[in-house]
């Protein structure tokens, strides 16, 4: 609504009242292509660029863990139950596989091992990062 609302602004009060650029948009239908074809991607553009360099985002997210314990930790129920151990036997199996095939580099085994690590340490502790974190 704020956009159409801009768009019919900017037309019948600037750019009819301009000869020179009621010339370059004769109706209200090419400015709106124009100015959409444009202004949509200029707008996302400069949007992200504005993310990007914005320093709110990443306090938003310290905001949200702080608010919310369950952010990093197992949910009681089926996260606790299902998830983190399947996923604790899904290594252990892929680990076991890959031994047998003999297609364990020692990076991949690491890699693995510290994953491991840290669903046994979530299961434990409530939260991957261990002890009173």
């Amino acid at each position: 609504m704020g956009f159409a609302t801009t768009l019919i602004t900017v037309y019948y009060l600037a750019i009819n009242s301009i000869p020179a650029l009621k010339s370059v948009f004769p109706s209200f239908l090419l400015f709106s292509i124009i100015a959409i074809g444009i202004g949509v991607p200029l707008s996302v553009l400069a949007g992200f660029v504005h993310f990007q360099r914005s320093r709110a985002y990443s306090a938003e997210v310290d905001i949200g863990v702080e608010a919310n314990p369950y952010y990093y930790k197992v949910t009681p129920g089926k996260e606790a139950e299902i998830y983190v151990p399947m996923n604790i036997a899904a290594i252990d199996l892929a680990l076991g596989m890959a031994r047998k095939l003999g297609a364990l580099t020692p990076e991949i085994e690491s890699a693995y091992l510290q994953a491991r690590e840290r669903y046994v340490r979530l299961m434990k502790y409530g939260d991957y990062r261990g002890g009173d974190n």
